[in-house]
């Protein structure tokens, strides 16, 4: 459980970055801050369902043994960051599950010629 530290790699074209590992590979973090273990992330998510951001990032720092460690600060940007990636991926989500039953972005039914109506309600 922590985190990993890798060296990133680009590949550039006439000045321009056509491929780059630390944003492609790995989720995008701030420049002072490293890409976190799933099992740390885990840990992170269910801390801040029942603490404040302060004292769950003692927590983690008492349970990784680090004495300066995450900050309240960071740990909070974690937090929010990995929510509005969850968010993401449930619309995403929703948003195959509705085009794959024929419905459009707003909920109207899309209407196909393959469409039939059923019988009268009861």
């Amino acid at each position: 459980m922590g985190e990993i530290k890798a060296v990133s790699h680009a590949i550039i074209h006439h000045g321009r970055p056509v491929y780059n590992s630390a944003t492609s590979f790995l989720e995008p973090t701030t420049s002072r801050e490293s890409f976190k273990s799933s099992n740390f992330l885990e840990l992170a998510l269910e801390f801040a369902t029942t603490d404040s951001n302060r004292v769950s990032s003692k927590r983690l720092n008492r349970i990784r043994h680090e004495s300066k460690g995450i900050s309240p600060t960071t740990y909070r940007n974690l937090i929010e960051r990995e929510g509005e990636s969850i968010q993401k991926q449930i619309d995403h989500k929703c948003d195959e599950e509705l085009s794959a039953n024929d419905f459009v972005y707003n909920g109207e039914v899309y209407e196909n010629e393959n469409f039939t109506k059923s019988g009268p309600p009861h």
